[in-house]
């Protein structure tokens, strides 16, 4: 049976996770998450701790994730992700729980462990946070300026000003779990979301990054669908390539991409495009002539799938979002 471990965090780790599962391939995920986050609700819980609290926002979508696809649809699933992400006085009891059951020294499985034990969920994986250590992202610009927490980073998306560099404002060493985990995996996703934010801060921690140039797993990297004007404005294949060495020392055995191209997806979705085009971003998506380019000269496979997918906003806007189930198909070719 193969290991499989997911790095990420944000929306784009747990549709990750969910993909995976519905493969029918995989059978237990150890998905490794950031405790960065500083805004909202955990901004404000992290502060109120004096820095000492971790970010429980990320742990806690991933470990919805992992639920058992067939209990999805079950009440006990659609009342643990309500009882979850409810919100009263400026809080998230989801993380009020977290808090409550989290002990230092075993990431999050007395968490979930409570959580499975109380709605009957199974949960088919564990989240694993990369450190148990509490620190911050710490960023710079092309510009030089430098900005502390994750929510600065959220602040600027919009900035012609993109990132240069990212370290921890606190060294931490990494969460042994996390770092077994990756020696022991055979396959290593790289998921999407906010590619400081959610995927790469995870690498930061003493360890993390040696974990993974010791470890014989395939490399897979997902491309994001859109782009953030401050961090992958105008990306190419390569741009993804490049970033993901810096920040580990290895080189991604494949990437994984929208089978559709910026220039077809325009032409198909104009409504859809504009509106992205109105906050700086775009599709991210490449002509068939480039990702061939790419192919030859980097020697990192190219994995097309056709998972894109248009969803309505409560308020009526439309987002592209990756379809588990689509996606799913296409991990059953790579498993």
């Amino acid at each position: 049976m193969k290991n499989i471990v997911t790095i990420g965090g944000g929306n784009g780790s747990p549709v990750i996770n969910e993909a995976l599962l519905r493969s029918g391939k995989v059978k237990f995920i150890d998905t490794i998450t950031a405790v960065f986050d500083t805004g909202g609700a955990t901004g404000r819980r992290r502060t109120d701790s004096r820095g000492q609290e971790l970010a429980y926002s990320d742990p806690m979508r991933n470990m919805l994730s992992l639920a058992n696809p067939k209990q999805r649809q079950t009440p006990q699933y659609k009342a643990l992700v309500k009882l979850m992400t409810s919100r009263s006085w400026g809080k998230v009891l989801g993380q009020e729980i977290f808090a409550h059951f989290h002990k230092d020294g075993d990431g999050f499985d007395n968490v979930q462990n409570q959580l499975s034990e109380l709605t009957g969920i199974k949960f088919l994986g564990r989240v694993i946070p990369s450190t148990t250590c509490s620190t911050n992202i710490v960023f710079k610009t092309k510009s030089g300026r430098i900005y502390t927490g994750e929510n600065q980073l959220d602040d600027h998306s919009m900035s012609k000003d993109t990132i240069e560099k990212m370290w921890l404002e606190k060294k931490c060493n990494a969460y042994e779990e996390a770092v077994k985990a990756i020696k022991n995996a055979s396959i290593v996703i790289f998921s999407c979301g906010s590619l400081h934010g959610s995927v790469l801060c995870n690498l930061l921690p003493k360890g993390i990054k040696e974990a993974l140039k010791s470890s014989k797993a395939r490399i897979y990297a997902i491309t994001n669908l859109v782009s953030t004007r401050n961090e992958t404005n105008n990306y190419t294949p390569f741009d993804f390539v490049n970033i993901i060495r810096e920040y580990s020392d290895i080189s991604p055995t494949a990437l994984i991409v929208p089978a559709i191209s910026r220039t077809k997806f325009e032409a198909k979705f104009p409504e859809v495009a504009n509106l992205y085009q109105l906050d700086n971003s775009h599709f991210l998506g490449w002509e068939e002539e480039e990702l061939v380019r790419f192919t030859k000269t980097s020697g990192v496979k190219v994995i097309k799938h056709h998972a894109t997918k248009i969803i309505e906003t409560k308020e009526n806007e439309k987002t592209i979002r990756h379809d588990p189930i689509k996606l799913a198909k296409t991990f059953k070719e790579i498993l």
